[in-house]
């Protein structure tokens, strides 16, 4: 009879094999360094909490590790790298109620093995820390284990989310102390350490093609779609404004600068969306969207985010809307989050570039 490995119980191969080879990997490309990798020789189980900025995230986990530990990751991924089950990751549906995944996480720290979360539960775009729902507070807290955070430096201008070019640099992996659920200032304690400045912020990016994603429109006109990238500069095709190596932190103003409750939205917005493996024309109105001959309401809508850079996907209750923007993603994001969140003041509607809690 066909037994299952039971990953919550045992030590996969293929885990020692990927650990292995992350270690001599990250080496050759980001040249890490760990800090404070004591607080990782304390008694198990733990969470292992990182600000999730790039994917060299996880590869920096793995390299600094040197126990079994579980990774929690979204469950899209793991049609397209099956690998991912191998290494004991565990699969999360979005959207839902996930208690198969739950009782795994449970298992796995019950068997006395490390958890590893990204508690914002997506990556930030800029290198800002986006906010983390109260639900996966009420989690950490639970799962009533102490959680050590994870915080990376040098990472955001080697490979942001809106690039899809790799560059070569130098990272550090920061680790925090455990932080017992039980204390008083648990949640401040962690957003403290995830937040920390990062000194490489003041430096410039080593790459900003494809930065157009982030800003979907011009910080001096507000052009939508106006902005052309290079490798060493981006500039708007509609003002002539000319962005020449600007530093992180630079760009993090600049992106600010755009967004909508800062720079107010001409409505409606226009762009080409693909859906259905259809190209449509799209709008943002006010208070509803088109896409094609489909029209959603915000009052309908329950969530929002984007997979693999450039897929928008809103949720209602009945049905999940997905499609692709010939524009941005982060720009549909953006403008449609503001307007339920803000001007319509649908308060149950979680958004994480704005941090309420602040």
């Amino acid at each position: 009879k066909y037994i299952p490995f039971d990953y919550s119980r045992s030590v996969p191969w293929q885990y020692i094999f990927l650990n292995l080879l992350m270690k001599f990997l990250v080496q050759i490309i980001v040249w890490p360094k760990v800090v404070n990798s004591k607080a990782l020789k304390s008694k198990g189980p733990h969470v292992i909490a990182i600000l999730h900025q790039t994917h060299y995230d996880g590869p920096l986990v793995y390299y600094a590790v040197n126990r079994y530990f579980r990774f929690v990751s979204t469950a899209l991924y793991f049609d397209r790298i099956p690998f991912m089950w191998k290494v004991g990751i565990i699969p999360v549906k979005r959207y839902t109620v996930d208690f198969l995944a739950m009782k795994r996480i449970i298992e796995t720290i019950r068997n006395g093995f490390d958890i590893g979360i990204a508690p914002e539960a997506a990556r930030t775009w800029d290198g800002e820390p986006i906010c983390i729902r109260k639900e996966i507070w009420k989690l950490l807290r639970k799962l009533n284990i102490p959680v050590i955070p994870v915080k990376f430096y040098g990472i955001q201008r080697l490979w942001p989310r809106w690039s899809n070019r790799i560059r070569l640099g130098r990272a550090t992996i920061e680790f925090g102390d455990p932080v017992s659920p039980e204390d008083q200032h648990f949640e401040e304690k962690i957003k403290g350490f995830l937040t920390k400045p990062d000194p490489t912020f003041e430096l410039p990016y080593r790459d900003y093609r494809g930065i157009e994603k982030l800003l979907w429109r011009c910080p001096k006109c507000g052009t939508i779609g106006s902005i052309r990238s290079a490798k060493h500069a981006f500039y708007c095709d509609k003002c002539g404004k000319k962005y020449v190596k600007p530093t992180v932190n630079e760009v993090i103003a600049l992106h600010k600068k755009i967004r909508p409750d800062y720079m107010p939205v001409k409505f409606p917005v226009s762009d080409t969306v693909l859906l259905n493996n259809k190209k449509v024309s799209g709008q943002i109105y006010e208070d509803r969207m088109k896409l094609g001959n489909l029209v959603i309401e915000f009052d309908k809508l329950r969530t929002s985010s984007i997979e693999r850079n450039e897929e928008n996907i809103f949720g209602t209750p009945n049905e999940l809307i997905r499609f692709i923007p010939e524009t941005s993603p982060l720009m549909w994001k953006e403008i449609v989050d503001y307007q339920i969140r803000f001007v319509l003041g649908n308060e149950n509607f979680h958004t994480y570039y704005w941090d309420l809690s602040r």
